[in-house]
């Protein structure tokens, strides 16, 4: 599966359209652990960090690979018009228990700065509406998340 992503990604990187629904699965979650960590307004070194991290854990990726999804998520996040289409492309890509992990991701991201800023909450409880996420389960993603905060 990797081998397929990693060759999809380097593809991208070269300038060719992607092909490939689960490297643009990942490519979605990429972009909208950038956009949580810049909801507020501030990308916070540890937020970064926090992203490359958790890429690198999820995906078994490279420090290199890590940060070249991180690039190709972050002008992605630039040309895109909402979340819909990133929700949406996880919400056909990923089981229940995925995307409820994403969820808990996302959390942590958001914790990364050792604090949940109103808008953040918001935007994480729309993600979650948007990719079929029963709110109770992103309670339980939140709670998660501050244990190993």
């Amino acid at each position: 599966m990797m081998r397929r992503v990693l060759d999809a990604l380097r593809s991208v990187a070269r300038g060719e359209e992607s092909t490939d629904r689960e490297y643009d699965a990942i490519v979605a979650v990429s972009a909208l652990l950038m956009e949580m960590a810049a909801i507020d307004g501030e990308f916070a070194e540890d937020e970064r960090k926090r992203i490359l991290a958790l890429l690198r854990d999820e995906y078994q990726l490279f420090v290199d690979d890590a940060v070249e999804l991180m690039e190709q998520a972050e002008k992605e996040v630039e040309r895109s018009l909402d979340h819909w289409h990133y929700a949406e492309l996880i919400k056909k890509n990923y089981t229940d228990d995925e995307r409820s992990h994403l969820v808990e991701l996302l959390w942590r991201v958001v914790l990364a700065d050792g604090q949940i800023a109103t808008h953040e909450e918001y935007l994480l409880n729309k993600l979650g509406t948007l990719m079929a996420v029963p709110q109770e389960e992103v309670l339980a993603a939140k709670a998660r998340a501050l244990s190993r905060a």
